[in-house]
């Protein structure tokens, strides 16, 4: 008979090449690119110091393909502040698209919170100066922009987001090719590639969707010129009938009440719930 020492050592070998030969199956519900980011560096290019030139309304050109669906179209993402000219505001983070792989489709809008990770984080190479939360209670995932076409009025700009969150199997990074029209020249996503190839070590895993953008789209975001991206500040005005959802980061985990941060004047960063 096998001695019972034996026996757990088998079994626990077992278990482990077990774990060890599973993989990771690229979802667009719930997000996960299969891409992982934990404890990845990103060295930020070009990108403005004062993060009030990268808010306003931008149209996604091309998004991570194994968290895009095919169906979506005319994307659009929103960043405001809460608080009118402050620049470590936190942020509403809307994204809109239409449905049913047609420019006209049904509309459909999420939003979420973007906070400062620190009170100094803006402008730090290597930083992600922004945490996004989806869903109350849900660890955050860190969210920057990696690469921008210019350092004073940007028109062209790639957004990144890690979502590392172990409790939940999620080591998963997104990537977003964002534009203040809706077309972007080839000479411009080549110069962004470039510098988002130097930005993060694993640009090359990632494979990019084309989305549906142009004339024939309804859009329902109000656009922002890179001339006017610090003072076009509005939330978007959503058309009767949109669908609000959670968007889809972290759509299928468990709520709760969370801690976020907030900028005081005179205490600096206190604590606050939503």
């Amino acid at each position: 008979m096998m001695p019972i020492r034996s026996m757990i050592l088998g079994l626990t070998f077992s278990v482990v090449k077990s774990q060890a030969q599973q993989v990771c199956k690229p979802s667009i519900q719930p997000p996960n690119s299969c891409i992982p980011c934990a404890n990845l560096p990103i060295t930020q290019q070009n990108v403005p110091a004062s993060l009030e030139l990268l808010w306003g309304t931008w149209y996604t050109i091309q998004a991570t393909a194994s968290v895009t669906s095919d169906t979506n179209t005319c994307t659009q993402v929103n960043l405001t502040p809460q608080t009118k000219g402050q620049l470590y505001s936190n942020i509403t983070y809307t994204g809109s698209f239409n449905t049913g792989a047609s420019p006209t489709g049904s509309n459909v809008q999420a939003a979420g919170l973007a906070y400062p990770t620190s009170s100094n984080a803006f402008g730090q190479s290597g930083v992600f100066p922004y945490n996004l939360e989806i869903l109350k209670g849900i660890p955050p995932s860190k969210f920057a922009f990696l690469a921008a076409d210019s350092e004073t009025a940007p028109t062209a700009a790639i957004s990144f987001s890690c979502s590392d969150i172990p409790a939940y199997g999620l080591n998963s990074a997104q990537m977003f090719f964002l534009s203040r029209t809706p077309t972007m020249s080839a000479v411009t996503m080549a110069t962004l590639s470039a510098q988002a190839s130097k930005a993060v070590s694993n640009f090359d895993l990632f494979t990019f969707q084309k989305i549906q953008q142009g004339a024939a789209c309804k859009y329902y975001l109000n656009p922002t010129s890179s001339s006017n991206a610090v003072q076009n500040h509005s939330l978007p005005i959503p058309a009767v009938g949109v669908v609000f959802i959670i968007l889809g980061a972290l759509a299928a985990m468990v709520a709760a009440m969370v801690v976020v941060y907030r900028r005081d004047e005179a205490s600096g960063y206190v604590k606050a719930p939503l």
